[in-house]
């Protein structure tokens, strides 16, 4: 019993129950980690089933919090988001990266450039395979 709890207080810190998502008013140019943007609509059924399933797995939830930068944003709202410095009204955004659908999930490097646009759901195994190409 006394090892378990020992091994439970040393592992605390890396045991994460949820990811740390920021708005895209947060979103800060040339980071120190890769941004990872999840684009969804509120009514938008895969999106909901994306945050009740691939986005409660402990090891996509810290390999997004240790490796990334979280982003959530909403595709119908008027959002602005700063990426790499630039400045774009959520609609603009959406068609510079021609976002079609919902969900879609994007890579941007730490400079900000987009490296990967992928839409559609992720099982956690797929998206762990797409966080993995990014991560430095």
């Amino acid at each position: 019993m006394t090892l378990l709890l020992v091994l439970w207080i040393n592992l605390y810190p890396f045991i994460q129950d949820e990811i740390k998502w920021f708005g895209p008013e947060q979103v800060i140019p040339n980071a120190e980690k890769p941004y990872f943007i999840k684009v969804y609509a509120k009514w938008c059924g895969w999106c909901k089933k994306l945050d009740k399933t691939t986005f409660l797995e402990p090891e996509v939830i810290t390999t997004l919090n240790q490796h990334f930068i979280p982003i959530h944003l909403d595709g119908e709202s008027d959002t602005k988001i700063n990426v790499g410095g630039q400045v774009f009204q959520t609609r603009d955004f959406l068609k510079h990266i021609q976002i079609e659908g919902y969900p879609t999930l994007v890579m941007i490097d730490k400079n900000g450039a987009i490296s990967e646009v992928s839409p559609g759901y992720k099982t956690d195994k797929q998206l762990l395979r797409m966080l993995r190409k990014h991560m430095e």
